[in-house]
């Protein structure tokens, strides 16, 4: 695995370490979502592999977005996976599991991989794998005093929280010393976006982000 592949720099850039979770979305909603996140300052997206037509829409994110958000596939989980990802221009993959045989296609890619892990057997092994981080999913059914335990023996590895991540309890996560966080429906939610509720969106996205903004400040 290449410096590069393992950087999470390629993932968030000079942005908060909050990547957003795109599943379900259709190509009519894209434009506004990406004016929101870009208002907002979200640098990271991700379109799920299990959303109708991903691969094209992932393309057209990227085109929408240009350098101002670095735009992901997720829902990798097979090997074939890994391949339409990359061939869709993906900057990083997510995984929901940590398979092996997915990881080492991800590491040949020399693209970033975020995979997904709970226990500390799996999160180990995913890193030593070579991911740039690990995602530990599901979040929520476990809690931020979880993921404080896990790096207990791995304080060496990046975690993100993902599932079940909102505006209020996106500071506990970070305190609890999550690298990186994630969100998808409770502020994408499937509804909002069919409804145009762009507005709406905008403003729950600004108030998770400026929590995040605001815990970075007070712990440098």
């Amino acid at each position: 695995m290449s410096s590069a592949a393992r950087s999470n720099n390629s993932i968030f850039g000079a942005g908060p370490p909050v990547l957003g979770i795109l599943r379900g979305v259709t190509a009519g909603q894209l434009e506004p979502v990406v004016d929101v996140c870009i208002q907002a300052g979200l640098s990271a997206l991700e379109i799920t592999l299990n959303t109708p037509n991903a691969p094209d829409l992932i393309g057209r994110l990227r085109e929408l977005a240009g350098d101002r958000i670095r735009v992901g596939a997720g829902t990798v989980r097979t090997v074939a996976d890994v391949r339409i990802a990359v061939a869709s221009g993906a900057a990083y993959l997510v995984t929901p599991t940590s398979r092996p045989v997915v990881l080492e296609a991800a590491a040949n890619s020399q693209v970033p991989v975020i995979a997904g892990a709970l226990t500390p057997t799996e999160v180990d092994a995913a890193w030593h794998s070579g991911a740039a981080m690990i995602k530990v999913f599901p979040a929520a059914a476990f809690g931020p005093a979880y993921l404080r335990q896990l790096l207990g023996p791995l304080d060496d590895v990046p975690l993100m929280a993902v599932g079940g991540v909102t505006a209020e309890n996106a500071v506990d996560w970070l305190a609890a010393g999550a690298a990186a966080i994630a969100f998808g429906g409770s502020i994408f939610d499937s509804e909002r976006l069919a409804g145009g509720q762009f507005d709406e969106i905008r403003v729950d996205l600004e108030k998770l982000l400026n929590a995040v903004r605001d815990s970075q400040q007070a712990n440098p």
